[in-house]
């Protein structure tokens, strides 16, 4: 309960209030505090174009729970499983952490990079330096 002459249980106490406006500060203002996807699922679509193979279909699946996966279509059936390292209202930081197999376990351990253009438009880019393997691409939000 408030007390009128000592001041006690009051938030106008300078640690209390400070306490407040910092907790307020940091909700409000720090980087990366917004997830871009807030915590929804989404899925995100593109195209590839395979110097060997031509036109392959991929999409990026993000689960409410965080968890992303990463499919190329037909010729290479690749499915990959993608860890979280950062996540900023302008780019995602993820690393392969598990493939399906066959040609995409050289892409194990391979660094994605997904630069948020818009709300509606990323652009991503895999890479591994190890084997000299880098692409990029365009995803569109379905």
């Amino acid at each position: 309960m408030f007390n009128w002459r000592t001041r006690e249980g009051s938030l106008n106490s300078k640690p209390r209030m400070a306490l407040a406006l910092s907790v307020t500060f940091l909700v409000l203002f720090a980087p990366g505090g917004q997830k871009a996807h807030a915590d929804e699922a989404s899925e995100w679509l593109g195209v590839y174009r395979d110097p060997e193979n031509g036109l392959i279909k991929l999409d990026l699946s993000i689960g409410a729970d965080n968890s992303y996966s990463l499919h190329y279509g037909v010729p290479r059936s690749w499915r990959m499983e993608l860890e979280e390292l950062m996540e900023t209202t302008e780019q995602i930081l993820l690393k392969v952490k598990e493939t399906s197999g066959g040609f995409c376990d050289d892409r194990y351990q391979a660094d994605i990079t997904i630069n948020k253009d818009s709300a509606t438009a990323w652009t991503a880019t895999i890479e591994k330096s190890a084997i000299d393997f880098r692409e990029s691409y365009q995803l569109l939000k379905e």
